[in-house]
């Protein structure tokens, strides 16, 4: 402080004005650059929290295309699922190459994320296989049953066969429509009790082949449906665990985004607000300063005067002396 007045007492006014006027706009400039530095902050937070928000929204929309799929059968809306995954892939491994490894959690939510949005998608392509691998076993099903139908109707000598075909028949509807493994149990049995009274029939040999031949071609069809039916079950489990996974990972990773952004706002709020109390302080006390450094050789000049016209000139020479050694 004294090094600071004595460096000022030896400048000329002009240079005292200047001084204090830049460093005012030295100030000015050092709080800007202080809030702008608050706020990028703030809005890196922000915008990290908007894409955790966006990759939320595309596994929601993922999760709806897939229910779609299961319902309709249409590959168009896998394609429309995996667009969206790709989406949340996509913004995750540009969130986990901007963080780093600073923050250990996050890179792990990131990273459960990223696979878990792969994992969903390689699901998608096998449900959308067996989905069309189920309806081809279906129409095989529905072809052979109509098959095997007909001859039944056509055969009088099969009439306990015929009967059993079409409990057959309901175990297949049965299944189809609530996928009771029982009723599955129940058409494998009524299959061998089919097989059982054709042998026992009075058809001969190459009639009962025949029979035989198309009991086995629908049966066939029947368990390979099943299957089918089976695996996507299978898949569609996997793929609600594997969507809830990645879900939680993303509203996890969201909730600790909005947390970050909210304590970065706050932490500007505070940063900004105390910049500017010191630098107001701080303007203050350069204010003074100036003052009072401007002002002491012009109450000095008017002592002096004073004294001169009072008869006495010894000290309005040292004054004067001092004041144009030190400020003019």
């Amino acid at each position: 402080m004294q090094l600071l007045t004595r460096l000022y007492a030896n400048l000329p006014i002009g240079l005292k004005l200047a001084s204090g006027f830049a460093i005012l706009i030295v100030l000015s400039v050092a709080l800007g650059l202080i809030g702008i530095g608050a706020l990028d902050t703030y809005g890196d937070s922000a915008t990290n929290a908007a894409k955790t928000s966006a990759i939320e929204r595309a596994i929601l929309a993922a999760r709806t295309e897939e229910k779609n799929l299961l319902l309709r059968g249409d590959t168009g809306f896998a394609e429309k699922a995996q667009l969206s995954l790709e989406t949340a892939e996509k913004t995750a491994t540009k969130l986990a190459d901007s963080a780093g490894p600073a923050d250990p959690r996050q890179t792990e939510l990131l990273a459960a994320i990223i696979e878990g949005t792969r994992r969903y998608s390689d699901l998608l392509t096998e449900v959308s296989e067996v989905l069309a691998q189920t309806e081809n076993a279906r129409e095989q099903l529905t072809l052979n049953g109509r098959i095997l139908e007909a001859q039944m109707n056509a055969e009088d000598r099969l009439y306990l066969a015929s009967a059993i075909f079409k409990q057959m028949r309901r175990d297949e509807r049965a299944y189809l429509q609530t996928g009771n493994p029982d009723a599955l149990t129940q058409f494998n049995n009524r299959l061998e009790r089919a097989q059982a009274s054709i042998r026992s029939s009075s058809l001969n040999q190459d009639e009962k082949d025949k029979v035989n031949e198309l009991f086995d071609a629908y049966a066939s069809s029947f368990l390979a449906f099943a299957e089918h039916t089976k695996l996507t079950d299978i898949l569609e489990q996997e793929m609600v665990t594997t969507a809830r996974q990645s879900l939680e990972a993303s509203n996890t990773l969201q909730q600790q985004q909005v947390t970050a952004m909210r304590g970065e706002r706050q932490q500007a709020r505070l940063i900004m607000a105390a910049s500017t109390v010191t630098i107001i302080l701080l303007g203050l006390l350069m204010a003074w300063l100036l003052t009072r450094l401007i002002t002491r050789p012009i109450r000095e000049a008017v002592i002096t005067a004073q004294r001169v016209a009072r008869g006495n000139c010894v000290p309005t020479f040292i004054a004067i002396t001092t004041m144009r050694r030190g400020n003019y």
